[in-house]
């Protein structure tokens, strides 16, 4: 499509005639994690809102116009497209020269929407002075977490150094594998201790391998005493299962010896009432024909003793079987108890392994359920502390105390208070006011959004009578 067309109008573009070039841009680069999120976003709801393109004069190497605002959307499309989606990407055209203008706006709009990196702020800084805005515009377009009122000129020097750090150290703080306390102290390195930079930044490597092989070794102990633990609570449970069944087979079957001998005895007793009887059938024979009464009273007699003689036996015998048999079952009962409590036991202290497996992976976690929450070695940021730790490994630390932010800030502010009750503001005590004004952006008399580094330079000069 020719790019004569309407100021504002909103157009479809084929992604491929666009000029990408981040020289154009505000920005260090893109992040593929973006990149493929904003990807996910058009495929699931189409592309809500246009890039801003401004049209070539001349097209150039097939580009007919040049990206203003909107990188991750159009590289979404791209992206996109290399799958086969076959989309067209969204785009108000306006001409715009690149320049000041258009630096602020583009900076103002990755602001807004909290894209931009530390690479991307440096990258920033450097347009906008480039562009001739003035450091106090700039900085009062930033902001640091936990700070009211524009970034410090030494936050702005600073990240403004992190473009002469190397390609690898900025491609870290671009994708935040080192913070900006991290680039801070790396960018102090650079400039004070050049040549001791990849020391450093080996020293940082091999701390980094380090903490991720003691996190895979806690890792796979944490692990260990899981399975550990899963098959002693597995062991605990078959063998409470064992036990229920030995208590429950042991009532069973001490029910079904009872009944066995409550059985005999009936029988037996049958045995005797029908010998009994014999005997009585036999006593009523004796007055019929005496002698051959006599001689059944005898036999009857005979049996019934016998009877008795063998269900005693038989009753003695059933008495010493059961009393075997509570005693086999007393065994296997007390048995499957000890394994029981035994099993109980292992999965106990197997428990307790896995607690100080978790503590030792999660040194800081004030409970379990918090291991969730913390960044592997792998994904936790580099951050200053890491950085002054690898310099001082290799002689590269400046061998001072390094103090916080808020360290800081209460040394300054202790420099401004008064000496006491209507006492003269003293020189020392001016210093602090000047440096507050300038590290904080603290308003003062003449400086209402407060010094920069050139005044504050100028006005501690003229304190201290200096040329």
């Amino acid at each position: 499509m020719s790019p004569n067309v309407e100021e504002g109008k909103l157009i479809e573009l084929d992604p491929s005639v666009i000029d990408a070039n981040p020289k154009h841009n505000a920005r260090f680069g893109l992040k593929p994690s973006k990149v493929t999120e904003m990807a996910e976003k058009i495929l699931a709801q189409d592309q809500l809102q246009p890039i801003e393109v401004s049209p070539l004069l001349v097209p150039d190497n097939g580009f007919e116009y040049r990206l203003t605002f909107g990188n991750y959307r159009l590289a979404a499309i791209k992206q996109l497209n290399k799958e086969g989606a076959g989309l067209k990407v969204k785009a108000i055209v306006r001409k715009t020269e690149q320049g000041k203008e258009t630096t602020i706006r583009q900076l103002t709009e990755n602001l807004a929407r909290q894209e931009n990196t530390r690479m991307d702020d440096a990258v920033a800084i450097k347009k906008l002075l480039d562009a001739g805005v003035d450091k106090m515009t700039i900085r009062s377009m930033f902001s640091v977490a936990g700070r009211k009122g524009p970034v410090s000129n030494s936050w702005l020097n600073i990240t403004l150094g992190f473009l002469d750090l190397p390609t690898k150290v900025q491609n870290k703080l671009h994708t935040g594998e080192i913070d900006w306390s991290g680039g801070a102290v790396l960018y102090r390195v650079n400039r004070d201790n050049k040549e001791k930079l990849p020391e450093v930044l080996k020293e940082l490597e091999d701390a980094r391998q380090k903490a991720i092989d003691k996190e895979t070794r806690e890792e796979e102990k944490f692990i260990a005493a899981l399975n550990k633990a899963e098959e002693a609570q597995r062991k605990q449970a078959e063998a409470e299962a064992k036990q229920q069944e030995a208590i429950e087979a042991k009532a069973n079957r001490l029910k079904t010896a009872e009944e066995a001998i409550a059985l005999t005895d009936k029988l037996n007793s049958d045995l005797i009432t029908a010998a009994q009887k014999v005997l009585d059938e036999a006593t009523e024979k004796v007055k019929e024909d005496p002698s051959e009464g006599a001689k059944a009273v005898a036999e009857a007699v005979k049996k019934l003793e016998a009877t008795k003689k063998a269900a005693d036996k038989s009753k003695e015998q059933a008495a010493k079987d059961l009393a075997k048999l509570k005693d086999r079952y007393a065994a296997e009962a007390k048995e499957a108890k000890e394994k029981a409590k035994l099993a109980a036991q292992e999965a106990k202290e197997a428990k307790k392994e896995v607690s100080e497996a978790r503590a030792e992976r999660q040194p800081d976690a004030e409970h379990p359920r918090t291991a969730q929450t913390k960044k592997s070695a792998a994904d936790k940021p580099t951050t200053g502390k890491d950085v002054a730790k690898a310099a001082a490994a290799v002689g590269a630390g400046s061998g001072g105390v390094k103090l916080t932010y808020k360290e800081i800030r209460e040394v300054v502010d202790g420099l401004c208070k008064p000496g006491g009750e209507g006492a003269a503001e003293t020189k020392a005590q001016k210093v602090g006011i000047y440096m507050r004004s300038c590290f904080f952006g603290i308003s003062i008399p003449g400086y209402p959004n407060g010094m920069t580094e050139a005044q504050f330079y100028s006005a501690l000069l003229k304190l201290l009578g200096g040329k």
